[in-house]
């Protein structure tokens, strides 16, 4: 199929298109800088060449960070933190006009213990003080109110849950981080994971690296696998903390083998995809529905890397992540039925599949989109179409974009007016990545006069194709094109 994107490209995707840093809900040896991998390279030589992986992870709008849910929360720690001073005055809530509804998060004690005190009401043997209001059984926010008012650090946990994600209450992230801040202060493991969460993104609290390694460091030590996964990605990344890729896999591997799904695919991450020992863990973040994953496991599919290679089952995992909107699946998918790998060759679904990653802004989408309309392949043929896709994906670095772009103007009549100073100028800024764009040049330049090149040298490429919109480097463009009537088809991996 096409051919792989530089690892960066991916990367960098994973923040910015939300995928989540962790709020809460091995047969392997912890890899160590000193040891050597299967493939003959040492753990410090397989960090280096994922690095764009892990520096990718905090990036602007970083979402990468897990919150708790508290479904796998193992009994809470009663004993506070000793850090005195960072203990904020208690005060009650905003009363917010509680809109309730019926899937507040509590935990399933907190419901009973609930619904034994409205029951208990009911009965008289129990009242409200003169001060409260009266318990409805319609409100189980107001229950959980008065329950983490009282010091119930789990339902101070859970009422920080309802106000971050609005559930019974009006969203409010401040009082979200003060009740997780009293539940974390009260040992609270998955509220110290959430406290982390909420300065690493600066949710409700003045932002601060130094603040969220902090808190994942004090779950992370009572065995919070979100926290734990959390804690690794600082690691990984420098941020918060000295940078330590070992810290961070063995701070990973904790998190995998507890079943944390994020934790398992930067477990594979850190090996590199072409790593055979990537796929165990991929499949098994894949299984748990991390989308990335599914990716991965059927790039692993189809390359044949740490399982037989088997393009159906390659095309049924690209198909689950395009269904979650993975812009590199849809491409992925569409190169499947492009080219009748692992599917019926469908030309149609290949453009469709390849619009929705183009409108994601997917440079090798955009691409493959132009190619389609220059050729008519699965849908109407239209030069100028295409000519605009190449402009969009040649924005981003695309070098096979530029050289596409390049021979229109160089011909002239499709879709663009001849113009061989603008094929000169996207020739010459494809050259050093691309042989065929190299070649082209060398052509075009014996055929210029010193006056056409002059003039060529003074524009840029942002002059052709407009201002790049994405500061990213450019992918991994492959060894040889595939010649078809000047214009370039893909060429698979």
């Amino acid at each position: 199929m096409f051919r792989k994107l530089l690892l960066p490209l991916l990367i960098s995707s994973l923040f910015a298109s939300g995928v989540p840093l962790y709020a809460q809900d091995v047969d392997e040896e912890p890899a160590q800088q000193t040891s050597s991998s299967s493939s003959g390279g040492s753990f410090s030589d397989m960090a280096e060449s994922v690095k764009d992986f892990f520096s990718g992870l905090f990036s602007s709008g970083n979402k990468e960070v897990q919150e708790s849910d508290g479904s796998k929360t193992k009994e809470t720690a009663k004993a506070g933190t000793d850090r005195q001073a960072e203990k904020t005055t208690s005060s009650k809530p905003r009363d917010l006009g509680l809109s309730v509804e019926s899937d507040v998060n509590v935990t399933e004690e907190d419901k009973a213990a609930a619904e034994a005190e409205i029951a208990a009401r009911k009965a008289g043997t129990l009242k409200d003080d003169e001060e409260d209001e009266a318990v409805s059984e319609d409100d189980p926010v107001r229950v959980l109110k008065k329950k983490a008012e009282q010091g119930n650090v789990d339902a101070q946990y859970y009422l920080g849950k309802a106000y971050a994600n609005g559930k019974g209450v009006k969203k409010d992230a401040t009082q979200a981080a003060e009740w997780y801040r009293k539940a974390a202060d009260g040992g609270n493991v998955d509220a110290q994971n959430n406290l982390g969460v909420a300065y690493a993104n600066g949710n409700g609290v003045e932002k601060s690296d130094e603040e969220a390694v902090y808190w994942w460091q004090m779950a992370a030590d009572n065995g919070n696998a979100a926290a734990q996964a959390n804690l690794g990605v600082a690691y990984a990344t420098g941020r918060g903390v000295s940078q330590n890729l070992s810290k961070a896999v063995n701070l990973w591997r904790q998190a995998a083998e507890q079943d944390n799904a994020q934790a398992q695919y930067y477990l594979g991450m850190s090996y590199g995809k072409d790593d055979p020992r990537s796929f165990k863990w991929f499949k098994k973040a894949a299984e748990q529905d991390v989308v990335k994953a599914q990716t991965a496991v059927g790039e692993a599919y189809e390359n044949g890397i740490g399982v037989t290679k088997d393009e159906e089952q390659a095309a049924e995992w690209y198909q689950k992540a395009a269904d979650q909107g993975d812009a590199e699946a849809q491409v992925k998918l569409g190169d499947c039925y492009y080219y009748g790998a692992g599917v019926e060759k469908d030309l149609a679904q290949s453009a469709a599949l390849y619009r929705q990653a183009a409108d994601q802004g997917n440079p090798v989408a955009q691409y493959n989109l132009g190619v389609s309309y220059w050729f008519g392949s699965g849908i109407a043929k239209n030069y100028a179409k295409a000519v605009s896709y190449w402009k969009k994906s040649a924005q981003q670095g695309n070098t096979d974009a530029m050289l596409n772009l390049g021979i229109a103007y160089n011909e002239g009549g499709k879709g663009v007016e001849k113009n061989v100073s603008y094929a000169y100028v996207l020739f010459n800024e494809a050259a050093s990545k691309n042989t065929t764009a190299s070649e082209k040049l060398q052509e075009l330049e014996s055929s210029m006069t010193v006056e056409e090149i002059n003039e060529a040298q003074e524009l840029s490429i942002e002059d052709i194709v407009g201002k790049k919109k994405v500061a990213e480097k450019e992918e991994e463009a492959p060894k040889k094109q595939a010649k078809v009537g000047g214009i370039q088809q893909r060429s698979r991996r």
